[in-house]
């Protein structure tokens, strides 16, 4: 049912971007400041290079923040491994394995989580 309602939104969107594009076909020019070269093309033609050049920008902007958290992740991971290592080597023989522990925290997270619907 969702998967047939994503399907429906994606052709409805393309349908739009393509009437965008054929009511936008005629040609113009583009003259940057400074520059003599004029250059011919469909609007949508410009639209979507200055679109697409927008997004490359805001992807190396957002590079250095997800280096960063990166970074943060994997100390925190390696934090918690020494943590978890050292708890191991304190239980007693008859405490239950951190594997065992893990599969009952999971479990409990699945009967807990019953109520929602799939994937939420």
């Amino acid at each position: 049912m969702i998967r047939s309602l994503q399907w429906i939104f994606r052709a409805l969107f393309f349908l739009i971007v393509l009437g965008f594009a054929l009511a936008n076909a005629d040609i113009v020019q583009v003259q940057f400041i400074g520059f003599e070269t004029v250059w011919r093309a469909p609007l949508v033609v410009f639209l979507a290079g200055f679109f697409a050049a927008g997004m490359i920008v805001g992807l190396l902007a957002l590079t250095p923040k997800l280096f960063s958290q990166r970074r943060e992740i994997s100390k925190l991971h390696k934090a918690m491994g020494k943590l978890a290592g050292t708890e191991g080597g304190a239980d007693s023989a008859g405490s239950a394995s951190q594997k065992e522990r893990s599969a009952a925290r999971d479990a409990d997270q699945r009967a807990a989580m019953t109520d929602r619907p799939h994937g939420v």
